[in-house]
């Protein structure tokens, strides 16, 4: 791969010109930053910088793999057989109420309704809003998928109910209880889905926001752990594992940005045209260690990170806020 990258920075005569090397998180990316490096000139240094949204995802990921809720199919299923239909009989039949079964009955209904054109079209008849909208089915390979199912599923709650009815398939018909786990599960996944879609809609530069990003990432599943600890349900303590899961596998990526030389974050972060026209909010903020909240024990989040690089210059120690031990 490296020798393809190369080969095009050549052609354009722009090999001594590379400043940095935006990838996902494969560990083959890493090799071909490393391969780079040798390759081309000693005046020219590569900085890998992850994407971001990527690592948003695998945090998501082992939050659902936790909660075992991570699809088992790359594709949608369209057909519905005797063992999809056995599987969903069988699915109904657990005691345990944990989050899992919950989320079977949904992609159950999605396929069963998909699987035939007569289907399809009652549910559709027994919306009476245009546009008419079908279940979405989740799938491994597409992100967000179930966040976007569930949403799907939230807003047609109350077809599914007819629909199960009319069509005598109570085993897919989801109860209270279970449309409870679904809002505790749209709740804690929504941030992961606004942020992804937002740094894959944008053009510009994004570097300077990925402090903001982690903190407030961060602070969402803080504040869900901190809930969720009061919960005595066994499957409200299986949602806290999986928080705090997620929040570990966010906290691996951010300790690593601390890495990448030259600082190229919290440079980024402090150069960035909102922050630096706001110096005196910045000031303001280091002088008085507020946010604009007015809570005073807490720094603004363009603070949290560059403190660690300012207190390095200065060889005193600083612990990040936001650093889990395993």
């Amino acid at each position: 791969m490296s020798g393809v990258v190369l080969e095009t920075l050549n052609s354009h005569q722009i090999q001594d010109q590379v400043f940095g090397l935006t990838s996902d998180n494969a560990s083959n990316n890493k090799t071909l930053a490393d391969s780079l490096q040798q390759a081309l000139s000693n005046n020219v240094n590569i900085i890998r910088t992850p994407c971001l949204a990527h690592v948003i995802q695998l945090s998501l990921n082992q939050l659902l793999d936790r909660l075992k809720a991570v699809p088992l199919n790359n594709t949608e299923e369209t057909k519905w057989t005797n063992r999809l239909s056995t599987l969903a009989k069988a699915n109904t039949q657990h005691q345990k109420h944990e989050i899992s079964y919950t989320l079977n009955k949904v992609r159950s209904l999605a396929i069963y309704i998909h699987g035939s054109p007569s289907r399809r079209e009652a549910f559709n008849n027994l919306q009476t809003d245009d546009p008419k909208l079908t279940p979405i089915q989740d799938v491994r390979t597409r992100w967000n998928s179930t966040f976007l199912m569930l949403r799907r599923a939230k807003r047609l709650r109350d077809i599914f109910t007819r629909f199960c009815a009319d069509y005598d398939c109570e085993e897919m018909l989801l109860n209270n209880k279970e449309w409870r786990q679904i809002d505790y599960l749209l709740y804690i996944t929504e941030p992961f889905f606004l942020y992804t879609t937002e740094l894959l809609k944008t053009r510009e530069v994004t570097i300077h926001l990925v402090f903001k990003i982690y903190n407030a990432l961060f602070e969402h599943l803080e504040k869900s752990m901190k809930q969720l600890r009061r919960k005595c349900v066994p499957w409200k303590k299986q949602m806290l594992n999986s928080l705090e899961a997620g929040r570990l596998k966010l906290d691996e990526y951010y300790s690593q940005t601390d890495r990448v030389k030259p600082h190229i974050y919290a440079i980024s972060t402090m150069l960035a045209p909102i922050i630096s026209s706001n110096s005196s909010y910045l000031m303001t903020g280091i002088n008085n260690g507020a946010t604009s909240t007015g809570n005073p024990s807490k720094k603004p989040w363009f603070l949290i990170k560059n403190v660690s690089l300012l207190s390095r210059l200065c060889n005193h120690p600083y612990r990040s806020k936001t650093k889990l031990k395993a």
